[in-house]
This record gives structure tokens, sequence and C-alpha cells, in this order.
């Protein structure tokens, strides 16, 4: 069963994000907040100026940094410290003119953003030392990234219209980035891709795996990529499993998803939260009627806690309590 979920606040206009395991970080009006997990009422303010308000922020735990990006005409990327809220590095490039989404790894080197405008590209930066590690050519606006938890070379870019895997390897110390399309075999044409998750851990199915990914579609439906590296074949979609061998019911649409090494973690619009055994998706093992249609779902850093985020704005502090089930 599910532990009653605990309002944190009544509305925020970007869902929060974690800044630490007691720590939640978001944006309140023109400026960046800090508050304990006991009520996003309290905090601290990040202490500068933001006439025109923040556009893009990204944490790293593991790190202990964040990232912001100022809505600006020519905007750049700040990093902070945390607990400190000092800042760290600025980074500007010449091909960005603006910034759609951003992202770190999960050791918190790299820093990952994607870029909009006249120049759309997808640009990994080693932000300790402030240089360009490696950047490409984007074929549609991305409107948000990820990387693999158990590989840092996987990057997910995401639009509704598209879903592309990345993969990052270096030569000789030159570093390139390859893609590919992830296709649903069910979904519109067109796309109408609405979530996607990395699997925690690396497939055991071949030697060539390199990680699956997670996608939800407006339909309701979710597939499963496995994406493989074969020969002079940098990156590759092994398979695709579709929604239906893949049986997951949201009607109204996926809005989050979660993966971990056991369970799959499925948030949708019609305010359904569905917790599902990884392999064992047929029925779920328990669900989570949530106040309201869900916005956002974001997992704590130790992954036992979750911030669920409703499309009117309030943020709830979710915990699922394991249970043995009978079948």
């Amino acid at each position: 069963m599910w532990q009653p979920s605990r309002a944190l606040s009544d509305s925020t206009s970007e869902p929060p994000k974690w800044q630490a395991e007691d720590t939640l970080v978001s944006i309140t009006g023109q400026r960046v907040k800090f508050s304990p997990t006991s009520s996003l009422k309290s905090g601290r303010f990040l202490t500068g100026s933001m006439p025109h308000g923040v556009q893009l922020l990204t944490t790293s735990p593991t790190a202990k940094v964040f990232a912001l990006v100022s809505r600006a005409l020519r905007p750049r990327i700040e990093v902070y410290t945390y607990p400190e809220l000092a800042q760290t590095a600025v980074l500007s490039s010449d091909e960005a003119s603006e910034y759609t989404a951003l992202t770190f790894s999960h050791d918190g080197k790299w820093l990952l953003c994607a870029t909009g405008g006249g120049s759309l590209r997808l640009i990994i930066w080693l932000w300790k030392t402030r240089q360009i590690l490696v950047s490409a050519e984007l074929s549609f606006p991305c409107t948000r990234l990820s990387v693999c938890p158990c590989n840092s070379s996987l990057i997910c870019a995401e639009t509704s219209q598209s879903l592309q895997v990345w993969r990052a390897s270096s030569v000789y110390e030159h570093w390139d980035l390859a893609c590919v399309d992830v296709n649903a075999p069910d979904a519109p044409m067109g796309g109408a891709w609405s979530a996607h998750a990395w699997g925690d851990v690396k497939p055991s199915s071949s030697d060539a795996a390199l990680a699956v990914l997670f996608a939800g579609i407006e339909t309701g439906a979710v597939v499963a990529a496995e994406l493989s590296s074969v020969g002079a074949t940098p990156l590759s979609v092994a398979t695709v499993q579709s929604s239906s061998e893949l049986v997951l019911a949201a009607e109204s649409g996926v809005s989050g998803l979660h993966a971990d090494s056991t369970h799959l973690l499925v948030a949708s619009r019609d305010g359904v939260i569905a917790w599902y055994a990884i392999g064992a998706y047929g029925a779920p093992l328990f669900t989570l009627a949530a106040c309201g249609p869900v916005r956002a779902l974001v997992p704590s850093p130790n992954k036992k806690t979750f911030l669920v985020t409703n499309t009117d704005g309030a943020t709830y502090l979710v915990t699922p309590k394991v249970r043995t089930f009978i079948l």
C-alpha cells in the first residue's frame, strides 16, 4: 500500500527538484528557493538579481551543485555549490542563443544542455574546467534531457514528436556523439511522447546490450527499448516492446515514469500512479489515486520518496511502502 501523501505546497510555478535528501529547490517568482521537505513555505533564497526570472534549473545531489539559466537575450549557464550557494562557474557558448533543456550526469561531472532558437544543438560541458567536451546538431527542439544512471555515455533527448538516444564515445581523446531514433510501433504518426525513464541496471540479454529505456506515450502506452552496440555500430535499438506486450493501462496519457532494478512506476494524467514489477506488466502491484492529474514525478536521491506535482501546481511527498502479495 501507499502511505498517505503529504501536501508540501498549494502551488508552484515549476515542479520542485531534489537538492539533497531533505532539501527541495524550486523557482518561486523570479527567485530560486531552497526548502526543507517538511514545508516549501519555509527556506532560504539564492541571492542575486534575476530581473526576468529563471528559465531552467537542474541539480546534482551527488556533486552538491545546481545550475540555472536566467531569462535573458544572451543567456548563460550559472553553476553554484550547495549548501554554500556560491557561484563556481559561468558557461556560455556562441552556439547558444536559447536553452531548452538542462541536466547533470549522475556523477555530476558533465552538464548537458539543449539549445534552441536558430541553432539546435546538444552540448556536453565539463563545467569544472568550463570546456565543451562535445556537441552535435539536434534534429528537433529538445524539451527534456536525461542521462542513463548505469551508463553515463547514454543520453535521451525528448520532445513530443521525437525520442532520440545519443551515445558519447571517445577514440584517442577525440569525443563523438552518435544517435538513434526510438519509434513506438503503435504510436500515431509523428509521435506523441510524454515521458521517459532509464532502467537502473544494465540488461543481461546479450554482451552487446547497453541499457533499457522506458518511454510513455499520450495514448497511455509504455514501450521498453533495449539499446545495444554491435561491431562498428556505436548505438542501435535492439528491441522495442510495444504496448501490446507491455500492458500498462493509463488511458489519459503517461505523465511520469521511474524505473529501478526491480520496479517500474507509472504516473498518468488521470491521476493514477501504479507500481509494476519489471517483467510482469499485466497488473500493477498497487496503485495510488493522486490528488488530481499528475504533471511530474520526481524521485529523491535515494529513490525511496517521490515528489508528485499535479497539473494545478500542488506538490505532494509520497513514500511507497512495499508489502507481500499473494497471487
